[in-house]
């Protein structure tokens, strides 16, 4: 039992971090955000009660029943919804992406592990062969089967492990209860996902990539035209398999894989250093976390990188205990797949392996696992360097000078300074770290942050003291180098892990603290839920309605990305006629040569630049062959000579929304 004077001091490091939160919640005025719409919280209520009449008499009648039904409902819920291709590429994907990694990382691995071992042997290959055209759904189908052949036992093995997850599970009634708070924020997610495609960077990389790649059957991509071409871009080469294999739907649901990934990720290893109850109630907590459904609701590259970030780390937790050599090697492949992915990876490399490898492996096995990492970790960043001259193209060019860009590339919207303050204006204030609103980032990680960093003091788990270590100095790296709250998405698994290190602490020495410290964690998950749809400006409304019909996907696009069906519009009326986009990159499926003024296409923005009159820039355009543009009609600011372009060379062809096609016709714009 803990000393009086320590548990006070305890109660102090819960009750400050609430007490701030309480006073940040009134002097930011978080609620008087707009965050949901009138029909988003119809929706809200909605599905509470729908979720409430489907679980609540499993829970109490058959409970051992309840993961069966999640899993369940997901998987038929998905084929209803967007037809059983999708669902079935992203199942096939995932099965055989485990036995993979089983066939070349070892036989004894926990499938969660092996899937992502596979899964980073596949980002490994696409990476390398992502310029040769042979990205077709016949090679792909047979590179998932060869594994299933080349391994039948394992293949039958998986396949049973598979059917356990619907045979019924023992349960405690703590368990119960968070996971039904798990499911309901799981499947919250889920029906997110199955709406279109929304926002503007996957409209104007991570979507764009992998329908270029389905028309195209190669990466061909110019960087001298698109900036992000050398960027690594392993997660959107995934996406374009899962794209090719079952379309858009399978890429989304690809995203929402890694996420679920990741939570069960989270709960293995909770549950050696806390409950089974407290284990499932962190990655409720998690999955919660707002910003969780900006980047699962869209296809961004987080939910990968936290996920390959997480195992390689689990994989070296299993090494220090069993100094089996497959879980180094398999470490160095992830952790080496997660740099690959995000350079910003490297803050969790960084820490994580210095901390771990205590004792050190022997010389000759170190040297290996160091290859194998540094190999596999340099691969985008070396092609970037022999083509451009810079291994972090486009950026850092002050450091690395590429002859292709003149300027220092730097998103100046999201640096404030690493301070005291860092974690409790992160919570309050998050619209100062990235596009969305405050109260965005988590109640959680401040509320457990001074608990978290006792426990690095006084706890006895090496696993949550190493997670809390990796996670709090990840988040400082990155809070002292590129503080977007986007990039601290790959630490939020590690102080999860370290939350439930602390609440199993703290339940174990005093109750009282313990109850405090739940009731302060529910409330941070019910904040959490209400603030969702503050992370992102596109589910406000909560799900398409109606739901699971494409009508209501119809209507989403038509109401909320219209320039989906602008391209749409251009590639059935205009075939292959080029198209200069006025403001904007989102070109996803645009099938037309395009030039965009945007820094995506950062050489021929500085020639729009650097036309002083609208003569200049008519002459540059017609030189280009361009005979249509899409233009904005919220952008503001507009270059002035392409605003006397749009007034005096421009017919309307088509307007939806905010968007306008407008054709570029000849004419003597007046200077």
């Amino acid at each position: 039992m803990l000393k009086r004077a320590t548990v006070v001091f305890l109660w102090a490091l819960l009750l400050v971090p609430a007490g701030v939160e309480i006073l940040g919640f009134r002097s930011a005025h978080l609620l008087s955000q707009e965050i949901w719409s009138p029909q988003g919280l119809h929706h809200l209520g909605r599905y509470s009660i729908l979720f409430a009449v489907a679980t609540l008499p499993v829970a109490i009648v058959f409970r051992r029943y309840l993961l069966a039904e999640m899993v369940a409902v997901i998987v038929i819920g998905s084929a209803i919804a967007v037809g059983p291709v999708a669902p079935l590429s992203v199942l096939a994907f995932i099965f055989s992406a485990t036995v993979l990694g089983r066939l070349v990382l070892g036989r004894t691995l926990e499938a969660r592990l092996a899937f992502m071992a596979g899964l980073a042997l596949w980002i490994v290959a696409l990476t390398v062969t992502a310029r040769l055209p042979i990205h077709y759904a016949v090679v792909y189908w047979s590179a998932l089967l060869l594994p299933l052949l080349l391994s039948w036992p394992e293949t039958r093995r998986l396949a049973s492990e598979w059917l356990e997850l619907f045979r019924p599970h023992p349960i405690t009634w703590p368990e119960t209860l968070s996971l039904l708070l798990f499911s309901f924020v799981l499947v919250a997610h889920w029906l997110i996902v199955l709406k279109p495609e929304a926002s503007t960077d996957a409209l104007a990389t991570h979507l764009a990539i992998p329908m270029s790649m389905a028309r195209y059957h190669v990466f061909n991509f110019d960087f001298r035209r698109y900036v992000w071409a050398l960027t690594p871009l392993g997660t959107d080469l995934c996406y374009s398999v899962l794209f090719i294999l079952g379309g858009e739907y399978a890429a989304r649901l690809m995203n929402f894989a890694l996420l679920t990934a990741t939570a069960t990720l989270i709960v293995a290893g909770s549950s050696r250093i806390a409950s089974r109850a407290i284990a499932l109630f962190v990655a409720a907590l998690f999955i919660s976390t707002p910003i969780v459904q900006l980047v699962t609701g869209s296809l961004f590259v987080e939910n990968f990188v936290a996920a390959v970030c997480l195992a390689g780390v689990v994989a070296l937790w299993r090494y220090r205990e069993t100094r089996a050599t497959n879980y180094l090697l398999l470490a160095a492949v992830l952790l080496g797949t997660a740099i690959s992915l995000k350079l910003a990876a490297f803050a969790v490399v960084m820490i994580a392996i210095p901390f771990l490898f205590v004792p050190p492996p022997k010389p000759r096995l170190a040297l290996a696992a160091a290859s194998v990492l540094i190999t596999i970790g340099s691969i985008p960043y070396a092609i970037a360097w022999r083509r451009s001259g810079n291994p972090i193209f486009p950026y850092a060019n002050s450091r690395f000078h590429s002859p292709y860009v003149d300027d220092e590339l730097v998103d100046a919207r999201f640096h404030p300074p690493l301070s005291l303050s860092t974690p409790a204006r992160l919570t309050i204030n998050t619209h100062d770290y990235y596009e969305g609103q405050d109260g965005t980032f988590g109640f959680q990680y401040l509320l457990l942050l001074p608990l978290t960093l006792a426990y690095v003091v006084a706890g006895r788990s090496f696993i949550g003291r190493s997670a809390a270590v990796v996670g709090i100095g990840g988040a400082f790296i990155i809070a002292l180098t590129q503080p977007n709250a986007r990039y601290f998405y790959a630490l939020l698994p590690f102080l999860t892990l370290a939350g439930a290190a602390v609440l199993s602490w703290i339940e174990s020495n005093n109750k009282a603290l313990f109850g405090a410290s739940m009731i302060a964690a529910v409330s941070s998950a019910a904040a959490n839920i209400y603030f969702l749809p503050a992370s992102n400006y596109h589910h406000r409304d909560f799900y398409s309605s109606p739901l699971f019909k494409a009508s209501g996907r119809r209507e989403y696009l038509e109401t909320t990305v219209p320039v989906r069906e602008v391209v749409a519009f251009l590639n059935r009326t205009f075939p292959g006629e080029t198209v200069f986009y006025a403001e904007g990159s989102q070109i996803a499926g645009l099938e037309a040569p395009v030039y965009r003024n945007a820094w995506h296409d950062y050489a021929f923005m500085n020639q729009v630049y650097a036309c002083k009159t609208p003569r200049e820039l008519y002459v540059l355009l017609q030189g280009l062959g361009v005979r249509h543009m899409i233009v904005d009609d919220y952008a503001t600011d507009r270059h002035p000579p392409l605003a006397r372009i749009i007034a005096s060379c421009a017919k309307p062809e088509y307007r939806l929304g905010n968007f306008l096609v407008f054709k570029f016709s000849a004419c003597e714009p007046a200077d």
